[in-house]
């Protein structure tokens, strides 16, 4: 009785593989910490306040994205906007000419409360096609 138990066994074992890890002879490692900071940060959304009058009057638009993406104005706001305002956590932002947030001066870099009056801002006033937040 006891040998065919013993065969049993030896049959169920005989398709079976046995696989050993040594996780120390692994090649890379992963920095949980590292890896979740940047998950945060990619994920992390920002905002800005535009408006195509001064002192943040007329037709408004609050438009939130992820940082470090470029938003293109519509024709609503394109090269019509008097003031912006970034929110406190939005960081540097910088507005461009172009409109994709590309090409050299004339562009401004505003942060937390941004320009009410973009006329006092040199080549500001009616100009923004593009911009983009650093967070």
């Amino acid at each position: 009785m006891q040998y065919s138990k013993l065969l049993s066994l030896l049959a169920a074992l005989q398709g079976c593989s046995v696989l050993a890890v040594n996780p120390a002879a692994s090649e890379s490692f992963v920095n949980l910490d590292s890896a979740l900071s940047g998950l945060e940060s990619r994920d992390r959304s920002v905002g800005v306040y535009l408006c195509n009058d001064a002192d943040f009057k007329g037709y408004c638009v609050h438009i939130v994205q992820p940082i470090n993406s470029c938003i293109r104005l519509g024709d609503d706001l394109n090269d019509k906007v008097s003031s912006v305002g970034p929110d406190q956590n939005a960081g540097s932002c910088r507005f461009y000419n172009d409109y994709n947030c590309a090409g050299t001066e004339p562009y401004r870099d505003l942060s937390y409360p941004g320009a009410p009056n973009l006329k006092s801002v040199p080549n500001g006033n009616d100009a923004i096609s593009s911009y983009k937040c650093s967070g």
